[in-house]
Protein backbone atom coordinates (compact mmCIF):
# COMPACT_ATOMS: atom_id res chain seq x y z
CA UNK A 1 0.00 0.00 0.00
CA UNK A 2 2.36 2.16 0.98
CA UNK A 3 4.41 1.81 -2.56
CA UNK A 4 1.45 2.10 -4.29
CA UNK A 5 1.03 5.90 -2.86
CA UNK A 6 4.33 6.98 -3.18
CA UNK A 7 4.45 5.82 -6.94
CA UNK A 8 0.65 7.77 -6.91
CA UNK A 9 2.70 10.52 -5.70
CA UNK A 10 5.09 10.36 -8.22
CA UNK A 11 2.82 10.28 -11.19
CA UNK A 12 0.99 13.38 -9.28
CA UNK A 13 4.01 15.23 -9.13
CA UNK A 14 4.76 14.44 -12.69
CA UNK A 15 1.50 15.16 -14.52
CA UNK A 16 1.84 18.43 -12.52
CA UNK A 17 5.29 19.18 -13.79
CA UNK A 18 4.26 18.11 -17.11
CA UNK A 19 1.11 20.54 -17.10
CA UNK A 20 3.33 23.32 -16.34
CA UNK A 21 6.14 22.72 -18.91
CA UNK A 22 3.49 22.49 -21.51
CA UNK A 23 2.89 26.38 -21.50
CA UNK A 24 3.89 27.90 -24.53
CA UNK A 25 5.37 31.05 -26.34
CA UNK A 26 4.90 32.73 -29.71
CA UNK A 27 6.35 35.38 -31.14
CA UNK A 28 3.58 38.58 -31.12
CA UNK A 29 3.38 42.09 -32.60
CA UNK A 30 2.94 44.23 -29.66
CA UNK A 31 3.25 47.65 -28.91
CA UNK A 32 4.78 48.32 -25.51
CA UNK A 33 6.57 51.43 -26.40
CA UNK A 34 4.53 53.55 -23.28
CA UNK A 35 5.47 51.08 -20.55
CA UNK A 36 9.25 52.51 -19.94
CA UNK A 37 12.05 49.85 -18.13
CA UNK A 38 12.88 51.42 -15.07
CA UNK A 39 16.27 51.98 -15.85
CA UNK A 40 14.23 54.20 -18.39
CA UNK A 41 12.43 55.62 -16.36
CA UNK A 42 15.15 56.49 -13.47
CA UNK A 43 17.32 58.43 -16.41
CA UNK A 44 14.20 60.76 -17.14
CA UNK A 45 14.31 61.77 -13.12
CA UNK A 46 18.00 62.00 -13.59
CA UNK A 47 18.40 64.52 -16.73
CA UNK A 48 14.89 66.17 -16.07
CA UNK A 49 14.41 66.15 -12.17
CA UNK A 50 10.82 65.90 -12.49
CA UNK A 51 9.35 64.06 -9.94
CA UNK A 52 5.82 63.99 -10.69
CA UNK A 53 6.21 63.14 -14.34
CA UNK A 54 8.77 60.18 -13.40
CA UNK A 55 6.18 59.21 -10.99
CA UNK A 56 3.37 58.83 -13.72
CA UNK A 57 5.97 56.72 -15.97
CA UNK A 58 6.18 54.33 -12.78
CA UNK A 59 2.36 54.45 -12.39
CA UNK A 60 2.49 53.04 -16.10
CA UNK A 61 4.25 49.66 -15.06
CA UNK A 62 2.79 49.45 -11.89
CA UNK A 63 5.77 50.38 -9.93
CA UNK A 64 4.20 52.00 -6.83
CA UNK A 65 7.27 52.32 -4.23
CA UNK A 66 8.79 53.98 -7.11
CA UNK A 67 5.87 56.53 -7.76
CA UNK A 68 6.17 57.27 -3.85
CA UNK A 69 9.63 57.92 -4.36
CA UNK A 70 9.55 59.75 -7.38
CA UNK A 71 6.62 61.76 -6.07
CA UNK A 72 9.47 63.31 -3.06
CA UNK A 73 12.12 63.65 -5.18
CA UNK A 74 13.65 66.79 -3.70
CA UNK A 75 10.99 67.40 -1.31
CA UNK A 76 11.50 68.88 1.96
CA UNK A 77 10.50 67.12 5.16
CA UNK A 78 7.53 67.78 7.51
CA UNK A 79 7.29 67.86 11.02
CA UNK A 80 5.01 66.26 12.45
CA UNK A 81 2.26 67.58 14.31
CA UNK A 82 2.36 66.76 18.04
CA UNK A 83 0.04 63.47 19.80
CA UNK A 84 -1.55 66.06 21.98
CA UNK A 85 -3.13 66.99 18.98
CA UNK A 86 -4.00 63.30 17.92
CA UNK A 87 -5.68 62.91 21.11
CA UNK A 88 -7.40 65.90 20.61
CA UNK A 89 -8.80 65.04 17.09
CA UNK A 90 -9.84 61.69 18.50
CA UNK A 91 -11.43 62.84 21.45
CA UNK A 92 -13.91 65.36 19.05
CA UNK A 93 -13.93 62.80 16.22
CA UNK A 94 -14.97 58.95 15.69
CA UNK A 95 -13.10 57.06 12.86
CA UNK A 96 -15.63 55.55 10.35
CA UNK A 97 -15.14 53.24 7.42
CA UNK A 98 -14.66 55.75 4.72
CA UNK A 99 -16.74 53.92 2.66
CA UNK A 100 -20.07 52.93 4.33
CA UNK A 101 -20.09 56.79 5.00
CA UNK A 102 -19.82 57.90 1.43
CA UNK A 103 -22.43 55.55 0.57
CA UNK A 104 -24.65 56.96 2.79
CA UNK A 105 -23.79 60.23 2.28
CA UNK A 106 -24.20 59.77 -1.30
CA UNK A 107 -28.39 58.73 -0.96
CA UNK A 108 -29.03 62.98 -0.75
CA UNK A 109 -27.01 64.45 -3.54
CA UNK A 110 -27.26 63.83 -7.51
CA UNK A 111 -23.11 64.94 -7.79
CA UNK A 112 -20.90 62.99 -6.28
CA UNK A 113 -17.04 64.42 -6.96
CA UNK A 114 -13.87 62.71 -5.78
CA UNK A 115 -10.70 63.94 -6.47
CA UNK A 116 -7.37 61.80 -7.35
CA UNK A 117 -3.54 63.06 -7.61
CA UNK A 118 -3.00 61.66 -11.20
CA UNK A 119 0.17 59.30 -9.99
CA UNK A 120 -1.38 57.63 -7.29
CA UNK A 121 -3.16 54.38 -8.81
CA UNK A 122 -4.53 53.28 -5.33
CA UNK A 123 -6.90 56.99 -5.70
CA UNK A 124 -8.94 54.97 -8.91
CA UNK A 125 -8.81 51.60 -6.85
CA UNK A 126 -10.60 53.54 -4.05
CA UNK A 127 -13.12 54.31 -6.42
CA UNK A 128 -13.25 51.01 -7.92
CA UNK A 129 -14.75 49.87 -4.24
CA UNK A 130 -17.36 52.54 -4.32
CA UNK A 131 -19.27 52.04 -7.60
CA UNK A 132 -20.90 48.73 -6.87
CA UNK A 133 -22.74 50.70 -3.72
CA UNK A 134 -22.95 53.57 -5.82
CA UNK A 135 -25.03 52.13 -8.46
CA UNK A 136 -27.31 50.35 -6.11
CA UNK A 137 -28.02 54.11 -4.96
CA UNK A 138 -29.03 55.32 -8.33
CA UNK A 139 -25.21 56.53 -9.98
CA UNK A 140 -25.62 56.18 -13.74
CA UNK A 141 -22.78 58.12 -14.53
CA UNK A 142 -19.16 58.01 -14.43
CA UNK A 143 -17.53 61.37 -16.12
CA UNK A 144 -13.83 61.23 -16.25
CA UNK A 145 -11.11 64.31 -16.58
CA UNK A 146 -8.64 61.64 -17.66
CA UNK A 147 -10.19 60.97 -21.32
CA UNK A 148 -10.68 64.25 -22.48
CA UNK A 149 -13.58 65.21 -24.02
CA UNK A 150 -15.95 62.07 -26.36
CA UNK A 151 -17.64 62.87 -28.79
CA UNK A 152 -19.38 60.31 -30.38
CA UNK A 153 -18.01 59.91 -33.81
CA UNK A 154 -15.04 60.90 -32.54
CA UNK A 155 -12.12 58.86 -33.40
CA UNK A 156 -9.75 57.27 -30.93
CA UNK A 157 -6.31 55.27 -31.92
CA UNK A 158 -8.21 54.68 -35.62
CA UNK A 159 -11.47 53.10 -33.27
CA UNK A 160 -14.35 54.90 -34.58
CA UNK A 161 -16.58 55.73 -31.52
CA UNK A 162 -19.92 53.73 -31.77
CA UNK A 163 -23.57 55.03 -30.61
CA UNK A 164 -24.22 52.48 -28.13
CA UNK A 165 -23.72 53.20 -24.33
CA UNK A 166 -20.61 50.02 -24.15
CA UNK A 167 -19.11 50.89 -26.82
CA UNK A 168 -18.87 54.74 -26.36
CA UNK A 169 -17.57 53.58 -22.57
CA UNK A 170 -14.85 51.36 -24.37
CA UNK A 171 -13.55 53.89 -26.93
CA UNK A 172 -13.38 56.60 -24.45
CA UNK A 173 -10.49 54.69 -22.62
CA UNK A 174 -8.41 53.75 -26.10
CA UNK A 175 -4.92 55.02 -26.28
CA UNK A 176 -4.83 57.89 -27.22
CA UNK A 177 -1.74 59.27 -26.81
CA UNK A 178 -2.50 62.49 -25.53
CA UNK A 179 -3.70 60.82 -22.31
CA UNK A 180 -1.32 58.81 -20.75
CA UNK A 181 -3.42 58.15 -17.54
CA UNK A 182 -5.87 55.98 -19.53
CA UNK A 183 -2.88 53.60 -20.16
CA UNK A 184 -2.53 52.92 -16.35
CA UNK A 185 -3.49 49.30 -14.92
CA UNK A 186 -5.43 50.51 -12.14
CA UNK A 187 -7.26 53.61 -14.40
CA UNK A 188 -7.99 50.58 -17.32
CA UNK A 189 -9.45 48.15 -14.36
CA UNK A 190 -11.89 51.37 -13.19
CA UNK A 191 -13.11 51.86 -16.52
CA UNK A 192 -13.78 48.29 -17.42
CA UNK A 193 -15.46 47.45 -14.25
CA UNK A 194 -17.47 50.29 -14.36
CA UNK A 195 -19.02 49.33 -18.16
CA UNK A 196 -19.69 45.89 -16.76
CA UNK A 197 -21.65 47.31 -13.95
CA UNK A 198 -23.76 49.35 -17.07
CA UNK A 199 -22.43 52.54 -16.18
CA UNK A 200 -22.37 55.35 -18.72
CA UNK A 201 -18.75 56.29 -18.90
CA UNK A 202 -17.58 59.44 -20.53
CA UNK A 203 -15.09 62.12 -21.14
CA UNK A 204 -15.59 65.42 -20.30
CA UNK A 205 -12.55 67.64 -20.14
CA UNK A 206 -11.23 70.68 -22.53
CA UNK A 207 -9.62 73.97 -22.30
CA UNK A 208 -7.45 75.87 -19.52
CA UNK A 209 -7.58 78.00 -16.47
CA UNK A 210 -11.13 79.51 -16.03
CA UNK A 211 -12.55 78.42 -19.41
CA UNK A 212 -11.86 74.69 -18.48
CA UNK A 213 -13.63 74.61 -15.33
CA UNK A 214 -16.90 76.13 -17.54
CA UNK A 215 -16.35 74.05 -20.50
CA UNK A 216 -15.88 71.00 -18.03
CA UNK A 217 -19.07 71.78 -16.28
CA UNK A 218 -21.05 72.42 -19.43
CA UNK A 219 -20.16 69.37 -21.23
CA UNK A 220 -21.46 67.16 -18.09
CA UNK A 221 -24.57 68.34 -18.65
CA UNK A 222 -24.54 68.10 -21.93
CA UNK A 223 -24.01 64.47 -21.79
CA UNK A 224 -26.32 63.66 -18.83
CA UNK A 225 -29.35 65.33 -20.98
CA UNK A 226 -28.36 63.66 -24.33
CA UNK A 227 -28.01 60.23 -22.66
CA UNK A 228 -31.47 60.75 -20.81
CA UNK A 229 -31.41 57.73 -18.60
CA UNK A 230 -31.95 59.65 -15.88
CA UNK A 231 -29.23 58.63 -12.69
CA UNK A 232 -26.79 60.34 -10.33
CA UNK A 233 -23.88 61.70 -11.67
CA UNK A 234 -19.70 60.56 -10.42
CA UNK A 235 -16.77 63.08 -11.60
CA UNK A 236 -13.55 61.83 -10.83
CA UNK A 237 -11.25 64.43 -11.28
CA UNK A 238 -7.60 66.15 -10.26
CA UNK A 239 -7.25 67.91 -6.97
CA UNK A 240 -8.99 70.94 -6.70
CA UNK A 241 -11.63 70.58 -9.27
CA UNK A 242 -13.98 69.42 -6.83
CA UNK A 243 -13.47 72.61 -4.60
CA UNK A 244 -17.60 73.76 -4.12
CA UNK A 245 -16.78 77.45 -3.46
CA UNK A 246 -14.46 80.33 -4.78
CA UNK A 247 -11.01 78.75 -5.00
CA UNK A 248 -9.03 82.15 -4.52
CA UNK A 249 -7.60 81.58 -7.56
CA UNK A 250 -7.95 82.83 -11.25
CA UNK A 251 -9.77 79.51 -11.76
CA UNK A 252 -12.76 81.71 -9.63
CA UNK A 253 -14.78 78.59 -9.01
CA UNK A 254 -13.81 75.14 -10.24
CA UNK A 255 -15.83 72.37 -11.68
CA UNK A 256 -17.79 71.17 -8.80
CA UNK A 257 -18.75 74.80 -8.07
CA UNK A 258 -19.69 75.87 -11.84
CA UNK A 259 -21.68 72.24 -11.44
CA UNK A 260 -23.52 73.47 -8.45
CA UNK A 261 -23.84 77.17 -9.76
CA UNK A 262 -25.48 75.52 -13.08
CA UNK A 263 -28.04 73.26 -11.49
CA UNK A 264 -29.32 74.75 -7.98
CA UNK A 265 -27.90 71.25 -6.07
CA UNK A 266 -25.33 70.53 -3.64
CA UNK A 267 -23.13 67.87 -4.79
CA UNK A 268 -20.68 65.49 -2.38
CA UNK A 269 -17.74 66.66 -2.48
CA UNK A 270 -14.90 63.72 -1.15
CA UNK A 271 -11.02 64.89 -0.84
CA UNK A 272 -8.91 61.67 -1.05
CA UNK A 273 -5.73 63.50 -2.12
CA UNK A 274 -4.44 65.21 1.16
CA UNK A 275 -4.34 62.68 3.47
CA UNK A 276 -2.65 59.30 1.93
CA UNK A 277 1.05 57.73 2.44
CA UNK A 278 4.39 59.25 0.92
CA UNK A 279 7.44 57.18 0.87
CA UNK A 280 8.66 58.18 4.26
CA UNK A 281 6.75 59.52 7.04
CA UNK A 282 8.20 62.70 7.31
CA UNK A 283 7.15 63.51 3.97
CA UNK A 284 3.09 63.39 4.64
CA UNK A 285 1.29 65.72 5.83
CA UNK A 286 1.50 66.49 9.20
CA UNK A 287 -1.33 65.27 11.04
CA UNK A 288 -1.79 62.25 8.48
CA UNK A 289 1.47 61.29 10.41
CA UNK A 290 -0.42 60.98 13.43
CA UNK A 291 -2.24 58.04 11.81
CA UNK A 292 -1.87 54.86 11.50
CA UNK A 293 -5.50 53.61 10.07
CA UNK A 294 -5.66 49.92 8.46
CA UNK A 295 -8.60 50.83 6.24
CA UNK A 296 -9.53 53.87 4.20
CA UNK A 297 -11.03 56.05 7.38
CA UNK A 298 -13.37 59.29 7.73
CA UNK A 299 -13.01 60.96 11.05
CA UNK A 300 -16.82 62.33 11.68
CA UNK A 301 -18.11 64.71 14.50
CA UNK A 302 -21.08 64.40 16.65
CA UNK A 303 -23.06 66.46 13.83
CA UNK A 304 -21.92 63.94 11.25
CA UNK A 305 -19.44 66.62 9.51
CA UNK A 306 -15.54 65.02 8.72
CA UNK A 307 -12.43 66.67 9.86
CA UNK A 308 -11.53 69.21 7.83
CA UNK A 309 -8.78 71.72 8.80
CA UNK A 310 -8.42 73.43 4.58
CA UNK A 311 -8.14 77.26 5.02
CA UNK A 312 -11.69 76.96 3.61
CA UNK A 313 -13.63 74.35 4.82
CA UNK A 314 -16.27 74.73 2.85
CA UNK A 315 -14.52 73.76 -0.23
CA UNK A 316 -14.65 69.94 0.54
CA UNK A 317 -17.74 67.59 2.29
CA UNK A 318 -15.41 64.78 3.58
CA UNK A 319 -11.74 64.03 4.21
CA UNK A 320 -10.92 60.64 3.32
CA UNK A 321 -7.70 59.04 5.55
CA UNK A 322 -5.98 55.93 3.37
CA UNK A 323 -3.84 53.43 4.74
CA UNK A 324 -0.72 52.96 4.20
CA UNK A 325 0.40 50.14 1.60
CA UNK A 326 1.64 46.85 2.67
CA UNK A 327 3.63 45.01 0.07
CA UNK A 328 4.19 40.68 -1.36
CA UNK A 329 6.42 40.48 -4.05
CA UNK A 330 6.66 43.97 -4.76
CA UNK A 331 2.35 44.08 -4.86
CA UNK A 332 0.35 46.28 -2.78
CA UNK A 333 -2.28 44.99 -0.78
CA UNK A 334 -5.06 46.79 -2.17
CA UNK A 335 -4.52 44.83 -5.08
CA UNK A 336 -3.51 41.64 -4.01
CA UNK A 337 -6.80 41.45 -1.34
CA UNK A 338 -8.94 41.24 -5.09
CA UNK A 339 -6.44 39.78 -6.89
CA UNK A 340 -4.25 36.81 -4.72
CA UNK A 341 -0.60 35.94 -6.08
CA UNK A 342 0.23 33.22 -8.13
CA UNK A 343 4.05 32.33 -9.02
CA UNK A 344 4.09 31.63 -12.53
CA UNK A 345 7.61 29.85 -14.60
CA UNK A 346 7.89 30.73 -17.96
CA UNK A 347 9.21 28.95 -20.78
CA UNK A 348 12.14 29.68 -22.18
CA UNK A 349 12.68 32.61 -24.72
CA UNK A 350 15.08 34.18 -26.90
CA UNK A 351 14.82 37.66 -25.08
CA UNK A 352 16.93 39.94 -23.77
CA UNK A 353 16.15 41.22 -20.03
CA UNK A 354 15.32 43.22 -18.64
CA UNK A 355 11.74 43.14 -20.06
CA UNK A 356 8.29 43.81 -19.08
CA UNK A 357 5.62 41.32 -18.48
CA UNK A 358 2.10 42.75 -19.31
CA UNK A 359 -0.98 40.82 -17.63
CA UNK A 360 -4.25 40.70 -19.38
CA UNK A 361 -7.41 38.91 -19.29
CA UNK A 362 -7.83 36.06 -21.40
CA UNK A 363 -11.11 37.45 -23.20
CA UNK A 364 -8.99 40.90 -24.27
CA UNK A 365 -7.61 42.07 -27.25
CA UNK A 366 -4.02 43.15 -25.70
CA UNK A 367 -3.56 45.41 -28.88
CA UNK A 368 -6.26 47.47 -27.51
CA UNK A 369 -6.71 46.66 -24.16
CA UNK A 370 -5.42 48.17 -21.07
CA UNK A 371 -3.10 45.19 -19.14
CA UNK A 372 -4.33 44.63 -15.67
CA UNK A 373 -0.62 44.14 -14.30
CA UNK A 374 2.74 45.17 -15.07
CA UNK A 375 5.92 44.10 -13.61
CA UNK A 376 9.70 44.04 -14.39
CA UNK A 377 12.34 40.69 -14.38
CA UNK A 378 16.02 40.63 -14.99
CA UNK A 379 15.96 36.93 -15.14
CA UNK A 380 13.56 34.35 -17.43
CA UNK A 381 14.45 31.50 -15.12
CA UNK A 382 12.80 33.15 -11.71
CA UNK A 383 9.31 32.74 -11.54
CA UNK A 384 6.91 35.65 -12.33
CA UNK A 385 4.83 37.02 -9.19
CA UNK A 386 1.66 38.14 -10.47
CA UNK A 387 -2.20 39.23 -9.05
CA UNK A 388 -4.10 36.63 -11.09
CA UNK A 389 -6.24 35.34 -8.33
CA UNK A 390 -8.46 32.96 -10.45
CA UNK A 391 -8.63 35.51 -13.32
CA UNK A 392 -8.20 33.79 -16.96
CA UNK A 393 -5.14 35.46 -18.22
CA UNK A 394 -2.31 36.15 -21.31
CA UNK A 395 0.77 36.85 -20.27
CA UNK A 396 3.05 38.93 -22.74
CA UNK A 397 7.02 39.14 -22.29
CA UNK A 398 8.02 42.14 -23.82
CA UNK A 399 11.26 44.09 -25.09
CA UNK A 400 10.60 47.08 -27.46
CA UNK A 401 12.71 44.77 -30.29
CA UNK A 402 10.72 41.52 -29.77
CA UNK A 403 7.26 40.26 -27.85
CA UNK A 404 5.78 37.03 -26.40
CA UNK A 405 2.57 35.63 -25.69
CA UNK A 406 2.56 32.96 -23.09
CA UNK A 407 -0.42 30.91 -23.54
Amino acid sequence: MKQTTIVFSLFLFCLSTSCRNKSSSRLIVFDSSNYLLNNEIEHTLNVYKDGGFTARKYALVSEYQKVLESMDFQKDSIESATSNLRDSILNYYQAVDAIDFIIKASKNHEFLFLNEAHFRPYHKTFLRQLLAPLKEQGYQYLALEATGKIREGDARSKIQVQTSRKSVARNSIKYDPTQYRTLEPEFGTLVKEAIDLDYIVFGYDEGSGEEREIKGAKNILEKIQNYNEGGKTIVFCGWDHIKEVETGTYWGYALAGRIKEYTGTDPLTINQTRYSERSQRYFEDSIYQLFDFKKSTILIDKNGNSYNNEKNPNWYDLMVFHPRTQYQHNIPHWITDKQPIREIELPPLDIVCPCKVFLFKKNEDYHRAVPTYVCETTDLNSPIHLPIGNMDYHIIVSTKDKSYLID
